[in-house]
């Protein structure tokens, strides 16, 4: 609030100089003058951080310059042969310290009133440009410009901000939240001439708008990006995605597109077959099949006995079981699992038990602009939707949809409500019983230990998750060389703490398939998500260097007082360079040099 009030005087009172100058440009034989003067300034509109309290969007001061062309004809006119040519010649020197390519001439003939000269984030941008003795003739005002960080996909999230009112992500969603409440002022009175001196008689600060911290967690969207990024230029993608959620929350802690755009709210995918958690999970939930269940694949299947229309399996799996069906992603054995379904719940069962999951209805994720995805109503379906639907085709699902609906199968058979702002009220309902849950949730740990999710290992991580390659639609048909490449999994398995989605869109360096490319990606993630996330203890040795890069002011400190080393520190905030390196062995002195983060 200090700082604030500092800001509002000292920008009065370079004001009023102007104002003072004018009024003895204007009325030069006038020397007794008293007034009230009234200074407005904007709000500034709540910032955007990230989890851990990094700004990633916020308002800042801004100031206008503008030449006063009504006053410049005034004085013109009153001006003599000297004074008016002295005026013009510095018209010239205005326009070009200002970068304008406005004639003179047009601006002297012009009827506006006013002219923009540029906006500057510092007075002193604006004063150093103005030629001497002309400052009578330039207007200044305050204002407000947004500035966000747009790098790793964060911009499409956040959102767009035009005129102090937001139209895009985040900033449209809370935009009432967000924008600043209330005009602040100050009210200055004019001492007599000769002191001329401003006194501020009150001061009322503005109000701001309100702050928003959302669960992004910046590093782990930056990684994310840059994994997901890699990958898309590895295959020859055209575009690729990624969200990081926590299971039991459902707060997204990344989430990622190479597009401009934020698809994974406002585009949509094929499931494929990582819907087929779900699917298996509805049959044992409604009893329709069984961990007994079995099924001979032959490598294609005919779902509906009067249409001549086979859908096929990347392979033969022979004879298969409930859990090796899931484990190894057989499309044959998850249509005759539908077909049962069909048999005994109906379609509309089926539909039903799919919206359950979100399917066909906005998350409610705090963004402008997210859709409800393609889910027909089942009185829309043709004879085969109810097969093709049980291997993720025929529908169009949000990425942030299908995570939170694979999510209920980590998280215990609940569903959360995705949620991107950090204190929010977490929604959750349970859609499975536990022990249905649990069940899947083991099989899905098989898929990546023997299945066709083993790229998707970590070591010493057990992995549950699922693969899934999707055609992509085309008119009259799907393209048989164009696919969604999917990979979504949860770690720990035993104790889930994050739910991950990954997918490239149409891989075309040769390998498609969802476990080949999109797996992989996975894996990598979680890896740089432990590592960032569980650093390695602090070892310190006797007349040894310790490594102290990363280290906070406080940490070094007690290393300094508790173990006896001679350290100087350069800064505040986290260590970002040493002098000797780690590991050396001349420890008489040492030095740190910190900044903040």
């Amino acid at each position: 609030m200090k700082n604030k009030k500092a800001l509002l005087i000292y920008t009065v009172f370079f004001l009023f100089v102007i104002y003072s100058v004018v009024h003895l440009v204007l009325f030069p034989g006038e020397r007794n003058f008293s007034s009230e003067w009234r200074y407005v300034f904007p709000p500034k509109r709540g910032f955007i951080s990230d989890s851990n309290g990094k700004i990633l969007a916020a308002d800042d001061y801004e100031y206008r310059a503008y030449l006063d062309i009504g006053f410049l004809r005034t004085v013109l006119r009153n001006s003599n042969q000297e004074r008016y040519e002295d005026i013009t010649r510095k018209v010239s020197i205005l326009l070009k310290n200002f970068d304008l390519e406005t004639p003179e001439a047009s601006v002297l003939n012009s009827n506006s009133r006013f002219l923009f000269l540029g906006s500057f984030k510092e007075k002193d941008e604006i004063v150093r440009r103005i030629p001497p003795g002309f400052l009578p003739f330039i207007s200044i005002d305050i204002t407000t410009k947004r500035f966000k960080t747009p790098e790793y996909s964060l911009g499409s999230l956040i959102g767009t901000v035009v005129d102090g009112k937001g139209v895009s992500g985040v900033e449209r969603f809370y935009d009432e939240k967000l924008k600043g409440k209330k005009d602040g002022e100050i009210i200055v009175t004019m001492a007599r001439f000769p002191r001329m001196t401003p006194i501020v008689k009150k001061i009322i600060p503005p109000v701001d708008g309100d702050n928003i911290m959302l669960s992004i967690d910046y590093d782990i969207q930056k990684m994310v990006y840059y994994e997901v990024l890699h990958e898309v230029a590895k295959r020859k993608a055209d575009a690729g995605g990624a969200i990081v959620m926590e299971t039991k929350t459902g707060k997204i802690k990344a989430m990622v597109t190479t597009r401009s755009w934020n698809n994974n709210i406002m585009g949509i995918i094929e499931p494929g077959s990582s819907i087929k958690p779900i699917i298996y999970a509805i049959a044992l939930e409604t009893q329709t099949a069984t961990e007994s269940f079995e099924h001979h694949c032959t490598g294609r299947i005919k779902p509906v006995k009067n249409l001549n229309i086979y859908i096929g399996d990347v392979r033969a799996h022979g004879d298969v079981n409930f859990k090796k069906a899931l484990v190894v992603s057989c499309n044959t054995a998850t249509v005759k699992i539908a077909k049962l379904l069909k048999e005994k719940i109906g379609e509309k069962g089926i539909y039903e038990w799919l919206k359950k999951f979100g399917f066909g209805a906005k998350t409610g994720i705090e963004m402008a602009g997210e859709i409800e995805g393609l889910f027909r109503d089942y009185k829309k379906w043709s004879a085969i939707d109810f097969a093709e639907i049980s291997i993720g085709q025929g529908m169009g699902v949000t990425p942030v949809q299908l995570i939170s609906a694979v999510n209920v199968i980590f998280n215990e058979g609940i569903y959360v409500k995705p949620s991107i702002v950090n204190d929010s009220f977490e929604v959750k309902k349970r859609i499975l019983s536990k022990k249905v849950a649990l069940e899947i949730r083991d099989i899905l740990v098989e898929v990546v230990e023997k299945g066709t999710g083993e790229l998707a290992k970590v070591p010493g991580i057990k992995i549950a998750g699922k693969t899934g390659t999707a055609q992509k639609a085309n008119v009259g048909g799907y393209n048989k060389k164009s696919y969604y490449s999917i990979f979504i999994g949860a770690f720990p398995a035993n104790d889930p703490k994050y739910t991950i989605l990954v997918y490239i869109d149409n891989p075309k360096a040769g390998e498609y398939l969802g476990g080949e490319v999109a797996a992989p990606v996975f894996a990598r993630i979680v890896k740089d998500i432990i590592e960032m996330k569980e650093p390695s203890p602090l070892v310190l040795y006797k007349d040894v260097v310790p490594n102290l890069i990363g280290l906070s002011l406080k940490d070094v400190l007690y290393i300094k007082n508790h173990f006896g080393f001679n350290i100087k520190i350069h800064g505040t905030g986290i260590v970002f360079m040493q002098k000797p390196k780690p590991g050396s062995l001349n420890t008489k002195h040492i030095e740190v040099w910190l900044k903040e983060p």
